[in-house]
């Protein structure tokens, strides 16, 4: 008996189909809205926050996909700022109860790279349940300028993370599909570098701040439709929101053009990351 069911699972496994081709391409545009901070701490208090945003940027969003053995799907997704956008930073000194706004801030870069493998794990009518365990590595960039123009506060978060999701892909008319999956992460890892022009403290031409940042929490939430006028073409809008939630650390000081530098504490140091995206693209089977 139990060699019957080995044999039906392995021709299950191995002959069901799931799309009509073995190879996609997603091309498209997202709109990015992101609010960051970053943190600095004493005695666990809050001391100073700067507030980092992006506001309606635009990317350049390329996903390929591979199914293979009828079961898997290896996925990777890319998305890039093609022009420099203009936002504004707000300095949050909790000292002296004072904040400074710097209107003139750019966002410089925005570097976004996801590599996932899906798990097709059965069927059930037009819905497809499925796993996936994937990575990410995200860098955003910006600086901000004082009133004479000049760059007074440079800012850069490299976030990497090893995730698990669920999801679900639902045919629900011939020519229209919805997949909603859900990533979670627990050992999202933050590096940040600040850079503060304009101090000079101890003699610096200027001061950097490098954070180190570890075992910080991941949620991500998808939802994709997709409009099928053929088995082979799409037209998909799609929206994601992603919160990398408060992660502390230690700071290494570093004032340029001196001997001196250092580090603090154990978190003394934070950071966080919360995340939009409305996207909108073309789909192509092979």
């Amino acid at each position: 008996m139990y060699k019957t069911i080995i044999l039906f699972l392995l021709i299950f496994f191995f002959n069901t189909p799931i799309f009509a081709g073995s190879f996609l391409v997603n091309m498209g545009i997202s709109q990015l809205n992101t609010d960051a901070n970053e943190i600095v701490y004493e005695n666990s208090e809050k001391t100073s926050e700067l507030n980092w945003k992006v506001d309606s940027a635009y990317l350049i969003d390329l996903d390929l996909q591979y199914l293979f053995l009828n079961r898997f799907i290896l996925n990777t997704n890319l998305k890039k700022n093609y022009n420099e956008s203009n936002t504004n930073m707000t300095n949050h000194n909790y000292s002296s109860s004072t904040n400074t706004t710097y209107s003139d801030t750019t966002v410089k870069d925005v570097n976004l790279y996801d590599l996932n493998l899906k798990y097709l794990l059965y069927a059930i009518k037009n819905h497809i349940f499925f796993t996936q365990i994937g990575a990410k590595q995200e860098t955003y960039k910006w600086e901000a300028k004082n009133n004479e123009g000049s760059p007074e506060i440079s800012y850069e978060q490299d976030i990497s993370n090893i995730y698990l999701g669920l999801g679900i892909i639902s045919n629900l008319f011939s020519d229209l599909q919805m997949i909603i999956n859900y990533n979670y992460s627990n050992n999202v890892k933050i590096e940040a570098y600040d850079i503060h022009h304009n101090r000079t403290t101890y003699g610096a031409d200027y001061v950097t701040y490098s954070d180190h940042l570890e075992d910080g929490t991941m949620e991500e939430k998808n939802i994709a439709i997709y409009f099928m006028p053929s088995k082979t073409f799409s037209i998909y809008f799609a929206y994601n929101d992603t919160n990398y939630k408060t992660v502390k650390g230690y700071t290494d000081i570093n004032f340029v053009g001196t001997s001196r530098s250092g580090s603090t504490k154990a978190e003394t140091a934070g950071a966080n990351n919360k995340s939009t995206f409305y996207k909108i693209g073309l789909r192509y089977f092979f």
